[in-house]
């Protein structure tokens, strides 16, 4: 009897334990939004807004000035107000769903948040100077598969977070907007020097990050 009690004891703690940490795991039995209540908030998300393009362009301020100063961190800062993630994917699930309506909204708000990003990169550019290519630049001059890998990932886990209510949309977030905003900085980066090549190489970098991101959420 004395063995008994004493597996009794370890057995109960044994299921506490699994209560309290329940909810750390919750979410890989989570069900998968609704269609219909999924489509109204990417309705939302695509909606240009005053917040929308304050983050964006401090977003671009701070990017731009990471890459002039070589500075990873910085850069990295830049990425976690970057809110590009919910018009994104709101284009992925438009073309999945062949909501044409969704499509041209959530298109235009990324097009006119690209224009600005790239108009600030480009006068702050003009106005620090610059004398050479930051290592930083460089690096996203010369697109390679690499780049593309983290533009798919990164569309797939944010139209995976966005589809599920438990998952935190912050980190695919922040991934999705590594693979676009130094990309659109090094674009004004190119337009103020004028430099060809990475003018060339920076927009054909973003322009495959785009189609990786959109393709693989959808």
């Amino acid at each position: 009897m004395k063995l008994s009690y004493r597996w009794k004891r370890f057995l109960i703690r044994i299921r506490h334990v699994q209560a309290r940490n329940q909810g750390d795991w919750v979410w890989l039995r989570s069900r998968p939004m609704p269609v219909a209540a999924l489509n109204r908030d990417l309705w939302q998300w695509a909606e240009p807004s005053f917040n929308y393009y304050v983050l964006l362009a401090l977003s671009g301020v701070i990017s731009t000035f990471g890459l002039l100063a070589n500075s990873s961190a910085t850069i990295i800062g830049a990425m976690i107000i970057a809110p590009l993630m919910g018009p994104i994917t709101a284009i992925a699930f438009a073309m999945s769903m062949g909501n044409r309506r969704l499509l041209k909204r959530s298109s235009l708000t990324i097009a006119t948040g690209v224009l600005m990003t790239v108009g600030i990169a480009t006068l702050i550019t003009w106005g620090v100077g610059l004398e050479r290519l930051t290592p930083e630049i460089q690096s996203r001059v010369r697109p390679t598969l690499m780049d593309l890998g983290v533009a798919l990932a990164a569309g797939a886990a944010g139209a995976f977070a966005k589809a599920h209510k438990r998952i935190s949309d912050a980190l695919p977030g922040v991934a999705i907007s590594v693979a676009l905003v130094p990309p659109l900085s090094v674009i004004g980066v190119g337009i103020a020097m004028p430099d060809q090549q990475v003018l060339t190489g920076s927009t054909l970098l973003f322009a495959t990050n785009l189609a990786g991101i959109v393709l693989s959420g959808a």
